[in-house]
């Protein structure tokens, strides 16, 4: 069984011959949502390949984030959850989670 990025590669390199989307699909085992994603983003020239940084990093067990966030919330105790995962750029849950598992109740 290929990995994903094979499967993208085999796609995109099958859909440069010009071969019709569902046998595509057919041939390589992948949905045929999959091959339109795969062909768009070939004609838009962005490639297939995952873009370095994708995939994030630990963001709530870093210290200067918690720490950054313990500050917003002394700055102003009211202040929405939904409102910290906007300015952090981060889900609301891991927001919540760090203050109720970091900071206590």
């Amino acid at each position: 069984m290929l990995s994903q990025e094979a499967k993208c590669l085999r796609v995109s390199d099958i859909l440069h011959v010009e071969i019709a989307p569902e046998t595509v699909a057919e041939v390589i085992d992948v949905s045929l949502a999959t091959v339109y994603n795969i062909r768009t983003a070939m004609k838009m020239s962005d490639g297939v390949a995952r873009k370095t940084g994708s995939g994030g990093g630990n963001k709530k067990g870093n210290e200067a984030f918690l720490e950054d966030v313990k500050d917003r919330v002394k700055e102003d105790l009211t202040v929405f959850m939904r409102r910290l995962s906007v300015e952090f750029n981060i889900s609301q849950s891991t927001i919540s989670r760090a203050i109720h598992e970091d900071f206590g109740p």
